[in-house]
């Protein structure tokens, strides 16, 4: 959960994110000691979410690299519980106390200490690796935030949780696209349609589809399905609301 890309150069070795304390701990770091990488110099986030930069500290303990990332994921950052409270706190009143406790045992598991960013990213920003030239995209809607980087030559996008698809694929729960703002998250998606793109790396396999990677015609059908989404919550919320359904519970159900 919570994709962790390493970008190598022959100057720089770069990570764009670093998934779960857990995953960071367990997996990446000791992938990434096992193919010889003993260098990361910097960590490039897309956005604030727990699962995107929980192992943020376990990267700093080890490489000690800068961190990269928009001015508005540093809300996120440096503080976990205004972090949770920022994120997911409206949550708790629909739970119940064994949810509640699930939700906040596994996001304080998964975060790492708060941090700072190094470097804030901003829309057009050029990062270059060797030949290659990251844009900064600004993808807010998700999270206020969120940042993708895009590859002009090889026409990819990485994009974190920027496109919610119909929702992320699981066999845990209902699947079901998340964004905290819908017209930012609109725009975000009208915006790429636009691009030429030939290659999107998702962090989560995104419904319809059961892979983070999709690749030339798939892209314009997921960006489609993305915008179908939020057209059908849309419109059953303005349903609900029409006929006297006024709580978010109420229009939930």
């Amino acid at each position: 959960i919570g994709v962790g890309i390493v970008v190598i150069g022959k100057k720089e070795k770069i990570m764009i994110d670093t998934a779960t304390k857990d995953i960071a701990m367990n997996f990446i770091i000791p992938y990434l000691n096992k193919l010889g990488i003993s260098i990361i110099n910097k960590i490039l986030l897309t956005h604030g979410d727990h699962d995107h930069i929980g192992g943020v500290c376990s990267f700093q303990e080890i490489f000690k690299p800068k961190i990269l990332a928009s001015k508005l994921t540093e809300e996120y950052s440096k503080d976990p519980v205004t972090a949770f409270n920022k994120r997911f706190r409206w949550l708790l009143d629909y739970l119940s106390d064994e949810q509640k406790s699930d939700l906040l045992n596994s996001y304080f598991n998964e975060r790492g200490e708060g941090f700072l960013i190094d470097e804030y990213l901003y829309d057009d920003l050029v990062i270059e690796i060797d030949s290659h030239k990251f844009n900064v995209i600004n993808m807010d809607g998700h999270i206020d935030g969120a940042l993708g980087f895009y590859e002009k030559d090889l026409k990819l996008l990485i994009c974190g949780d920027s496109i919610q698809g119909q929702g992320v694929y699981s066999q845990q729960f209902t699947p079901f696209p998340m964004y905290d703002n819908v017209r930012k998250y609109l725009a975000t998606l009208k915006r790429l349609k636009m691009m030429d793109l030939n290659i999107l790396v998702c962090a989560h396999p995104y419904l319809p589809f059961h892979n983070p990677i999709i690749n030339g015609k798939e892209i314009e059908y997921f960006l489609d399905k993305s915008i179908e989404s939020v057209e059908t919550i849309t419109k059953l919320v303005l349903e609900g609301v029409s006929i006297g359904k006024n709580t978010l519970k109420e229009i939930a159900n």
